[in-house]
């Protein structure tokens, strides 16, 4: 945004296919995997191989999730819901910088103080989490989120999204990165107490992923919805959902790994005897 605002459209695409150029010339140069056959499969090998992979990736997704207690159980379903208030974090946010008549180089320069304002979020949510417990840190993060978008969805509906002074636009949006930050950060810690170490990069990737799922349904009702009614609609809902999700959150509970348990269980006496 910075490149195209002062340089031009033509300038920009040059320099994002320029820092992927980079990033492929890394990868294809310096990573490589230790576990990699380097002698050629026949496709029927590879074929059988694939199916084999997937097989064990559903068995390692079941186990994980529907075999840890009902932590994992209830995780899927706080996966899926909002992560607080996403209309000042994604798309939502993206149109209204735009109508509100914001050029090229104060949208960038806004999403800069924006993700600064996110790292220190996440940061501080991790500090309060160690400190105050991670479901209560991750509530209060939450109806956090809700404050500036209520903020801002009452400016609207008074006046209309010109009326909104450009210094507070910006407020509302930093600190709306701020909280949100702090909801993203420790709401990973939640699913990392949630995630089986034996089948951890799955089962997180698989919080992840639904986590990606909420975001994408999120972008889409709310496109509709500002289309037809407004902005302020969309916020309000907005606000609203997150103080439902809220609600969830007292029920969120850790792993429970009886497998581990049983299997130290009977390592101990083995051990004791040697």
């Amino acid at each position: 945004m910075f490149v195209n605002g002062t340089f031009g459209f033509g300038a920009a695409l040059a320099s994002v296919a320029g820092l992927l150029l980079v990033s492929l010339l890394f990868v294809v140069m310096f990573v490589r995997d230790p576990h990699a056959d380097p002698t050629l499969m026949r496709q029927s090998d590879a074929l059988r191989r694939l199916v084999g992979t997937m097989v064990s990736f559903v068995k390692e997704v079941y186990s994980s999730f529907w075999q840890s207690g009902r932590g994992p159980q209830i995780g899927v379903a706080f996966a899926l819901l909002p992560i607080g208030a996403l209309a000042l974090a994604y798309a939502t946010l993206g149109t209204i910088q735009v109508d509100y008549g914001l050029k090229d180089h104060q949208i960038a320069a806004l999403s800069l103080y924006n993700t600064i304002a996110a790292a220190i979020g996440c940061m501080a949510g991790g500090w309060l989490g160690d400190r105050f417990g991670l479901k209560r840190t991750v509530a209060l993060a939450y109806a956090l989120t809700a404050a500036p978008t209520l903020i801002l969805a009452i400016q609207i509906s008074i006046g209309g999204l010109q009326s909104v002074p450009i210094d507070r636009f910006y407020g509302i949006i930093i600190a709306h990165g701020l909280f949100y930050g702090m909801a993203f950060g420790v709401r990973n810690g939640i699913f990392m107490g949630m995630t089986n170490p034996a089948v951890a990069a799955t089962q997180f990737t698989a919080f992840m992923g639904m986590g990606n799922v909420a975001i994408s349904i999120g972008n889409y009702w709310q496109g509709v919805v500002a289309e037809s009614l407004g902005y302020a609609v969309v916020l309000y809902l907005d606000a609203l959902f997150c103080i439902l999700v809220i609600l969830v959150i007292p029920f969120l509970r850790e792993r429970e790994d009886q497998a581990v348990v049983n299997k130290s269980a009977t390592v101990k006496p083995q051990l004791a005897t040697g």
